[in-house]
């Protein structure tokens, strides 16, 4: 969709488990998320983020993938 300049706005997951392999659900390597990220603000592409908190588990210590849980702060100022 980026290469056919198509769209002005897209919806993906983002949050450090995702971008780290940490999470279940990441789709694409970290370095293909980051290229992404980049072609998007390039483009004036708008991201709107989904899945800040990856369900709940970044924040719960018990569901963590992360050595420590997060905040919700943490998670909203890792997507901005």
């Amino acid at each position: 969709m980026l290469d056919q300049n198509l769209i002005d706005q897209l919806m993906f997951s983002i949050n450090p488990a995702y971008d780290f392999e940490s999470g279940d659900y990441a789709n694409g390597s970290p370095v293909q998320r980051q290229e992404m990220y980049r072609r998007c603000e390039e483009l004036g592409v708008g991201i709107t983020v989904m899945k800040p908190l990856a369900g709940g588990t970044l924040i719960d210590e018990k569901r963590t993938p992360l050595s420590r849980p997060l905040t919700v702060g943490q998670c909203v100022e890792y997507a901005l």
